[in-house]
């Protein structure tokens, strides 16, 4: 008997700034684990309004990685601004932020990890 693939019923939409390459693995992640990805903030917006419906979870994933060459207090301001972009994107949407490593460390546990706001 297969087991039921890890991302099942969960849809992402990457908010904000990623290198396009790595973007696109995180992308190939997500379809491999059998989640949805959602291109564009309208899409977002449309399975917000289906969720009632049915039984899925919209993610709202930013970038956590650091910005490359930039002072540290740059950097802690570009990670502001992208998880303050994340949570305006939803609560508009009616959808959970996460971090991109909150991915990664599912994968790589095997096994859903908590979602922390």
């Amino acid at each position: 008997m297969q087991e039921p693939k890890l991302l099942r019923g969960l849809n992402f939409y990457f908010s904000g700034d990623y290198m396009p390459l790595y973007k696109k693995d995180l992308e190939d992640l997500v379809v491999a684990g059998g989640g949805s990805v959602l291109g564009s903030k309208e899409e977002l917006e449309a399975k917000g309004h289906e969720r009632e419906a049915t039984s899925s979870k919209q993610l709202v994933v930013y970038n956590l990685d650091s910005p490359q060459g930039r002072m540290l207090g740059e950097e802690v301001s570009i990670l502001w601004q992208r998880l303050s972009e994340a949570e305006d994107l939803a609560a508009k949407t009616g959808s959970q932020v996460i971090g991109h490593t909150w991915l990664l460390e599912s994968i790589a546990a095997c096994k859903l990890q908590a979602f922390v706001s």
